[in-house]
C-alpha cells in the first residue's frame, strides 16, 4: 500500500518533482501581486464612475442610483452590524443520496489575475460608455440612465467576487503550502483528503471504503455548555445581541426543521432547544472591529450576532452575514456550534504544467457521506454521524 500511494502522490497533492514543487511556490507570489494590482486599480476606477454617475443624478435630478459601495458593502464589516439577513426557503426536500459528486472548486492567484485582467477590460468598455453618455442630450441620459447603473453593478458583482476569492486564497494557500512542505520534508503518507482526491479521480471503491470511517463527519470540538452524551432534550444557551422576534423565529425553525425533525434525532430520541440569553446591541463606532465585538460574548459559550460579510461561526459564535440565507444554511452553522467541522475536503494543487502557473486551492465533496448538513448545506441532511 505505502508503495502505491508513493506511487501516485502526483495526482493529489502538488506536482511531481520536489524541484518544480518549489517553482510553483516561487511564482505563486508573482500571480498574486498582478491580482492583487489590476483589483486595486479596478475597485479605484469603479469608485471614480459611482462619484461620477451619482453627481449626474443630482444634476439631471432623476431617481439617485442604488449602486452598492464597495467599501461598505465589501471591505468593511463595520457597515453590517445589526444588519440581519434575509431567511427564504429551502428549494428542496432534504437529502438525495446517492448523487453525483461535483467537480472541485478550483481558484488560484494565476486565474483570479486572469478574472481581474478581464475585469479591467470590461470596466474599460462601460468607462467608455459613460463617457459617450455624460455628451448626450439629457433626455438621453435621463432614458440611458438605468442602463449605465445596470452595467456598473454587474461589474461590481465581479469585483466583489474577485476580491472574496482574494480574502479565500490569503487564508487558504499559506496554510496548505505549509502542510504539503512539511509532508515532503518528511516524506510523510498523503493525508485523508488526498487520498480522498484519488480515489474519486481513480473511481476506486475499495481505497474508499478503506477511509469511510475517517471520512465520517466527526465531531471534533468540546463544548463547555453541551453534554457529550445524548440524552433527551439537549439545552443550549446562546447568547445574542439579535432583539429581532421574527428573526429568532425563524432560526429556531431552522434547528426544529434540521435537527429536530431529522431521523438521526428521532431514532435517538434527541432534541435540542435553546436557551437565549438577551446582551445590548454593539455601540456604533467607526474604531469598532469585529474582534472587538466578539470580546463582548462570554468565553465558552454559544453566540449569535450580526457583522460578517459572509456567515461563519468563529469559535462558537455565528456571525450572520448580510443578502439572503436559508434554514438549512443557518442549521449548518449550528452544528459548527455543536462542534462539527465542514467535511468538505481543501487540498493543494498545480495550476498548470512545469509550475509556471503556481499553485490552486482545490475543494472536493466528500465522496461517502455527501449528504451530511455539515458536508452540503444546500440538500444535506442531520446525521451526526460521529457525536
Amino acid at each position: 500500500l505505502c508503495l502505491f500511494i508513493g506511487g501516485i502522490t502526483a495526482w493529489i497533492g502538488f506536482i511531481r518533482d520536489p524541484a518544480i514543487n518549489l517553482l510553483s511556490i516561487s511564482v505563486d507570489p508573482l500571480w498574486k501581486s498582478a491580482a492583487v494590482s489590476r483589483l486595486a486599480n479596478a475597485e479605484a476606477r469603479f469608485l471614480v464612475l459611482e462619484e461620477q454617475i451619482e453627481k449626474a443624478s443630482e444634476r439631471l435630478k432623476i431617481q439617485p442610483t442604488d449602486l452598492p459601495h464597495i467599501q461598505s458593502a465589501e471591505l468593511s464589516p463595520l457597515a453590517t452590524y445589526g444588519h440581519l439577513p434575509d431567511v427564504f426557503v429551502d428549494q428542496d426536500k432534504g437529502a438525495i443520496f446517492p448523487r453525483p459528486l461535483h467537480p472541485p472548486f478550483h481558484v488560484s492567484w494565476y486565474q483570479t489575475n486572469l478574472n481581474a485582467e478581464r475585469l479591467q477590460m470590461q470596466l474599460a468598455r462601460v468607462e467608455k460608455q459613460f463617457q459617450h453618455w455624460r455628451l448626450s442630450s439629457q433626455k438621453t441620459q435621463e432614458t440611458e440612465a438605468a442602463k449605465i447603473v445596470s452595467n456598473l453593478d454587474g461589474l461590481y458583482t465581479s469585483l466583489a467576487t474577485l476580491m472574496q476569492r482574494s480574502r479565500y486564497l490569503d487564508q487558504w494557500l499559506p496554510q496548505l503550502i505549509s502542510h504539503k512542505v512539511e509532508q515532503l520534508k518528511n516524506n510523510s503518507p498523503p493525508s485523508i483528503p488526498d487520498l480522498l482526491v484519488l480515489a474519486i479521480l481513480r473511481k476506486d471503491d475499495v481505497l474508499l471504503n478503506h477511509l469511510r470511517e475517517d471520512a465520517k463527519p466527526h465531531r471534533i470540538h468540546h463544548r463547555p455548555f453541551l453534554s457529550d452524551q445524548l440524552i433527551g432534550k439537549m439545552i443550549i444557551p446562546i447568547v445574542t445581541d439579535i432583539h429581532d422576534a421574527k428573526f429568532i423565529a425563524e432560526f429556531e425553525g431552522a434547528i426544529d426543521t434540521h435537527w429536530n425533525s431529522s431521523t438521526w434525532a428521532k431514532e435517538r430520541k434527541i432534541r435540542f432547544k435553546i436557551r437565549w440569553r438577551k446582551i445590548s446591541p454593539a455601540p456604533n463606532s467607526a474604531h469598532w472591529t469585529l474582534e472587538h465585538h466578539l470580546k463582548r460574548f462570554p468565553p465558552q459559550m454559544a453566540g449569535l450576532t450580526t457583522g460578517g460579510l459572509h456567515t461563519f461561526v468563529r469559535g462558537a459564535v455565528m456571525v450572520l452575514g448580510v443578502g439572503k440565507i436559508t434554514p438549512r444554511t443557518l442549521a449548518h452553522e449550528f452544528g459548527h456550534i455543536l462542534g462539527f467541522p465542514d467535511c468538505y475536503f481543501r487540498t493543494l494543487g498545480a495550476s498548470g504544467p512545469g509550475g509556471l502557473y503556481g499553485l490552486s486551492v482545490l475543494e472536493w465533496d466528500n465522496p461517502i457521506y455527501p449528504d451530511d448538513i455539515m458536508c452540503d448545506n444546500s440538500i444535506g441532511a442531520a446525521r451526526a454521524e460521529v457525536w
